[in-house]
């Protein structure tokens, strides 16, 4: 669970892969096409001799002897076991290869690395928003500081049976942002463009002390927030501005809805129509913004 309050105005006097498949060659599989061989032409008439010509004189038939005829039958029936061969390698084995064999190669898994446009998840050390003129250091809250604090609006202490209850930034002029794990808080991501939940920056706001986030209920959707760590700068861009009365804080779908690449601004709410009770702000402005770009590089 997100912390009960959301923050304490005033603080006390003690106080943020590729598998490639080679082409086929099917298409010369395809189209390769037997053409039998042509056979010869068949004898269709026998040359007669010219007439009134006398007949040639009777000739006497020559024998072959009997191992002529062996051979010309071994050679007609080699002929044709070979031809036989030939049109069956022909009609079974096209003249290009069916196919070329398929190299498996397995998918590569890239590693995320630094690039122009990429930041590396580190904790935050600045916020500027130029919509208000904001331009802050960014702390982290620690599990002392909440310990040093108390909700303005109740009364009660910020860290109370073991668990950090409230957000009460020892300084007026620095923001701090919230760190899952510290005094049992559920949710707070360190900003990167590998951040896959929400980053929460917290700070102050007044009506009698000069204070970071005073005028934060002016912001409007499409205003600009950029923040740094010490790989490089973030840019975000508003999409929502709510208040919230601070005892629904904790329960808010916006606030507890975790979003990769979101960033949530929260502080109290001192716009003209605010209301008060305890000496303190009964609500909160929380600002919600989605990561639009980033440049690597030290800020």
């Amino acid at each position: 669970m997100l912390p009960r309050r959301a923050v304490s105005e005033e603080p006390t006097p003690n106080q943020t892969a590729v598998a490639v498949a080679p082409q086929i060659a099917s298409a010369d599989l395809a189209q390769v096409q037997l053409t039998p061989t042509p056979s010869a032409t068949p004898i269709t008439s026998i040359a007669q001799p010219p007439r009134n010509t006398p007949p040639p004189p009777a000739t006497r038939k020559k024998r072959h002897s009997p191992w002529l005829s062996t051979v010309i039958v071994l050679v007609v029936a080699l002929v044709v076991l070979v031809g036989v061969n030939v049109f069956h390698t022909h009609a079974t084995s096209p003249l290009v290869p069916s196919a070329v064999p398929q190299a498996i190669i397995p998918a590569q898994t890239v590693a995320a690395t630094p690039t122009p446009g990429f930041v590396q998840q580190a904790a935050p050390t600045h916020i500027a928003i130029p919509a208000l003129g904001v331009s802050a250091a960014v702390k982290l809250y620690t599990l002392a500081d909440a310990k040093k604090g108390v909700d303005a609006y109740t009364g009660t202490p910020c860290y109370h049976n073991g668990q950090i209850m409230c957000i009460d930034p020892p300084t007026f002029m620095d923001t701090y942002w919230m760190q899952s794990g510290i005094g049992g808080i559920k949710y707070g991501a360190m900003p990167g463009s590998d951040a896959q939940s929400n980053v929460y920056i917290i700070g102050h706001a007044s009506e009698r002390i000069q204070a970071i986030f005073t005028q934060m209920y002016k912001m409007a959707v499409g205003d600009r927030v950029t923040v740094t760590n010490e790989y490089g700068t973030l840019i975000y861009t508003v999409d929502q501005v709510v208040t919230v009365p601070k005892g629904d804080y904790s329960t808010l779908p916006l606030v507890t809805q975790q979003k990769p690449g979101k960033l949530l601004l929260v502080t109290c709410n001192y716009a003209p129509d605010a209301t008060f009770a305890h000496n303190s702000s009964s609500a909160n402005v929380v600002v919600s913004a989605h990561l639009t770009s980033a440049t690597n590089g030290a800020g």
